[in-house]
């Protein structure tokens, strides 16, 4: 039998589906950060129409009377330092931040009418931060999300900087031997043959690096700074760290040892300039969430993405786009 491909359009419906059938999202009280997404999606959903505080309140917690104001209150309260927390990130993301806080009767969060590549990148690192509810087109976002780490390393490394993508979108063909065995060669390394030797030649993919890139000096010595990293959309990420140890285990390291990388498209950095939920974040790694991706990725061209249709038809999206 013959399997239907989903069209654009069917995709869209089935994120909105998702995304509406969430009553409540499950996610811890401390998670602020993973609440005010699912407001900043709410508020893409609702359109030019916006979410106000006691919309988001409903949402939550249903629009039955409170039996006792002390409930009312706590809730308030707790929505309240969700929306603090997008007034906070229109801040640290500044013109690239795609929503913008209308101050009417109430506070509104409201979808901007118009956007440079930046704020629709952040769009995309949205979409991306919550494949649950985008699962029909999770296998072109984290695509996608590769794709736009590689570009933000590019354009955070010096111009000498060599950056190969070793992962879903990897630069070597073949299976994980010869595809080690090629990167090796082009960054000057030498193998580690007793660890290349456990890998079995069936494998194509190898866990642990998704980005591999180096900085060469004028010479030829192997001493060079090497940049290992990992991409992941998952949002208990921290549980993939140990990988790129495990994958730098495949080279002999002259004199330093490579720094490992971490891309994320979450949230994380708060006005104090530090990381939300700072016990996920494990020593001896650099971090590239949400806003570091953002403000550093500058020489991409957006419309060149493939989830570039899919941005511009959530930006255009109304609750009338399902038949």
């Amino acid at each position: 039998m013959k399997i239907q491909k989903m069209s654009f359009k069917d995709k869209v419906n089935d994120v909105y589906s998702n995304y509406k059938d969430i009553d409540k999202p499950d996610y811890k009280k401390y998670d602020l950060t993973a609440y005010a997404d699912f407001l900043e999606l709410m508020s893409l959903f609702s359109n030019s129409d916006g979410v106000t505080r006691g919309d988001f309140q409903d949402r939550l917690f249903g629009t039955d009377d409170y039996d006792k104001a002390e409930n009312r209150d706590k809730d308030e309260n707790f929505v309240n330092s969700i929306f603090e927390k997008t007034i906070q990130r229109s801040i640290l993301y500044s013109d690239n931040y795609p929503f913008y806080i209308e101050k009417n009767q109430s506070e509104i969060l409201k979808l901007k009418t118009e956007f440079n590549d930046s704020s629709k990148l952040y769009l995309l690192l949205l979409a991306c931060s919550n494949l649950n509810i985008f699962d029909s087109v999770q296998p072109l976002l984290t695509r996608e999300f590769e794709k736009v780490s590689a570009i933000t390393l590019k354009d955070f490394l010096p111009k000498n900087a060599v950056v190969k993508e070793f992962g879903e979108n990897s630069d070597y063909k073949g299976n994980t031997i010869s595809k080690i065995k090629d990167l090796a060669k082009d960054a000057g390394l030498k193998l580690n043959e007793e660890e290349i030797n456990e890998i079995s030649p069936y494998n194509s993919k190898e866990k642990g690096c998704d980005i591999f890139s180096w900085v060469n000096f004028g010479d030829s010595n192997k001493n060079k700074l090497i940049f290992i990293a990992q991409c992941t959309c998952q949002k208990k990420f921290e549980s993939k760290l140990s990988e790129v140890n495990r994958f730098t285990e495949y080279f002999i390291f002259y004199k330093k040892l490579p720094i490992q990388l971490f891309f994320i498209p979450f949230s994380y950095i708060n006005q104090e300039n530090k990381f939300e939920n700072s016990d996920k974040f494990i020593s001896d790694y650099l971090y590239f969430e949400r806003l570091r991706i953002v403000t550093t990725c500058k020489s991409m061209v957006f419309s060149d993405f493939q989830a570039s249709e899919l941005v511009d038809g959530l930006i255009a999206y109304q609750e009338n786009y399902i038949d």
